[in-house]
C-alpha cells in the first residue's frame, strides 16, 4: 500500500514538468510538432528583432517552454537561452523537491496518528516539524530562483 501511495504521489509531481513543447500558444507561433520545430525557431527569430515580440515571449511561458523545446529538438542552442534552462532545471528539482516535502508530511501524519502513546508519536511530530522546515526552504528558493530569472532575463 505505501508503494503504491508512494507511486502515485511521485507522479503527480512529475505530471507539469512531462511536456515541453507540444503545442504553440494561440495565435503566436503555428503548432510545434517535431517536424515543425524548424519552422517554428525560424518565425521566432524572424519576429524577435522587435521589443514587442520579446515582451510576448518574456511574458508567456507557454511560449518560452515551445522556443525551448524545439531549440532542444532541433540542436539549435544559443546562449541567451542558458539562463531560461538554468531556471527550468531548478523549478523541475524544487517541484521534486516540495513533492518530497508533502509526502514527508504524510509520513510523520501517519506516525503521529497511529502512533499511539509510544514513541511514534514524538517520531511523528519531528517528522511533520522538519518537513514543514524543508518545505520553507524550498518554497524560499523557488522565490529566490524566480527573483534572479527576472533580474537576468530582462
Amino acid at each position: 500500500m505505501k508503494k503504491v501511495l508512494l507511486s502515485i504521489i511521485i507522479f503527480l509531481g512529475f505530471i507539469p514538468t512531462i511536456t515541453l513543447a507540444q503545442e504553440s500558444p494561440e495565435g503566436i507561433l503555428p503548432d510545434s510538432g517535431v517536424e515543425n520545430c524548424d519552422e517554428t525557431l525560424e518565425g521566432f527569430y524572424a519576429g524577435s528583432q522587435t521589443a514587442e515580440y520579446m515582451k510576448t515571449f518574456n511574458a508567456n511561458p507557454d511560449l518560452r517552454k515551445l522556443i525551448l523545446g524545439c531549440a532542444v529538438k532541433t540542436g539549435r542552442i544559443e546562449l541567451w537561452m542558458v539562463p531560461y534552462f538554468i531556471t527550468y532545471f531548478v523549478q523541475f528539482l524544487l517541484s521534486i523537491a516540495a513533492s518530497i516535502c508533502i509526502l514527508f508530511i504524510m509520513v510523520g501524519a501517519y506516525h503521529y496518528i497511529f502512533g499511539g502513546i509510544s514513541d511514534e508519536k514524538e517520531k511523528g511530530k519531528n517528522t511533520i516539524k522538519y518537513a514543514l522546515m524543508g518545505f520553507v526552504v524550498v518554497m524560499i528558493a523557488w522565490i529566490l530562483v524566480n527573483f534572479v530569472q527576472v533580474q537576468v532575463t530582462r
